[in-house]
């Protein structure tokens, strides 16, 4: 019963460094199932969530006087059980998190305006509304050709963070 107490307390211990600490103390093995960017299966907060469980229905169930075989069929359930619910409620979680991140690449096919036309052969400047915030590019045209201040662009390439652009 000693062994499956320290077992759920280890583990409630880990959990809990787990989770005050988040990604500064939790080491992910990276084995994910579809394509969430929550932590994987094996990652300390899911394994911490199963020793806990593992450990505590153990102890119960040597409590109610089961056999050692017994109660560590009940530990493997109940872990397995608690570690599945914990690897959806956190997957949930950070599902609803947002990203402010653009990647400029998803900026090509995009269109915006000119807010510094670009001279011959320079660079201007071109202002992009995407995912609900306005983002702001050095642009120049594939031809060196000049685009006057406001004008309607489509971005066409992105080198280094520079924008190509072409009038619409």
């Amino acid at each position: 019963m000693i062994t499956f107490m320290v077992l759920a307390i280890c583990g409630f211990i880990v959990l809990t460094f787990s989770l005050l600490f988040g990604h500064d103390a939790d080491h992910d093995g990276d084995h994910h199932f579809g394509e969430g960017d929550g932590p994987g299966v094996f990652s300390t907060k899911i394994i911490s969530l199963f020793v806990t469980g593992f450990g505590a229905s153990g102890a119960i169930a040597m409590y109610y006087k089961y056999s050692i075989f017994a109660a560590s069929m009940f530990g493997v359930f109940f872990g397995l059980l608690l570690g599945a619910i914990g690897y959806f409620l956190v997957n949930l979680f950070y599902s609803q998190q947002a990203d402010s991140l653009v990647r400029t690449a998803e900026l090509i096919g995009q269109v915006g305006s000119l807010s510094i036309g670009i001279p011959p052969k320079g660079v201007g400047e071109v202002v992009v509304h995407y995912k609900g915030q306005m983002h702001y590019y050095p642009a120049k045209t594939k031809d060196g050709s000049p685009l006057d201040n406001g004008g309607a662009v489509k971005v066409v390439e992105n080198v280094a963070g520079t924008m190509f652009v072409e009038p619409i």
